[in-house]
């Protein structure tokens, strides 16, 4: 995949939002809302994932669908002694692979070092998740109540 710097045009940017609707929608479908034929979607889609503009195409799961509805962000801080973290960085992200139910993490800046995401089956599941994180540091659940772009 060739990434060069590209100017999107108003025709571009309305391909994008149509595939962020629905990113399965045909391109004699995606055409009619922008006022091309299919082909000329297709190559101006194809043209974008070469630059590196599209680079996949986002599959949205339904977490409750498969008995996981309590969805929630959590900050961890991990415990310091003398400045640096009482717990090596590898051994954190090794423990964060074996979580049950976690969706993704990130290592951030700022008052916190990870946000991770879960979907858990039952709230006991979320408790037994807060012991595991309690060994790491501070943590803070936040529960998802809502989310845009995923099935309701």
């Amino acid at each position: 995949m060739t990434q060069r710097k590209r100017d999107l045009d108003t025709t571009d940017l309305r391909i994008l939002t149509e595939l962020g609707k629905n990113a399965r929608a045909s391109f004699t479908e995606i055409g009619a809302t922008v006022c091309l034929s299919a082909p000329a979607v297709r190559d101006r889609i194809k043209q974008m994932e070469e630059d590196g503009i599209i680079s996949g195409y986002k599959v949205v799961i339904d977490h409750a669908q498969l008995g996981q509805p309590i969805r929630a962000m959590i900050t961890v801080q991990i415990k310091r002694e003398h400045g640096r973290w009482r717990v090596p960085d590898s051994e954190v992200v090794e423990m964060f692979s074996r979580l049950p139910g976690l969706i993704r993490y990130w290592s951030v800046t700022g008052e916190v070092d990870f946000v991770i995401e879960v979907a858990l089956p039952s709230m006991k599941s979320l408790e037994d998740l807060h012991r595991k994180l309690g060994t790491l540091g501070i943590f803070t659940t936040y529960m998802i109540l809502e989310c845009s772009g995923e099935p309701e």
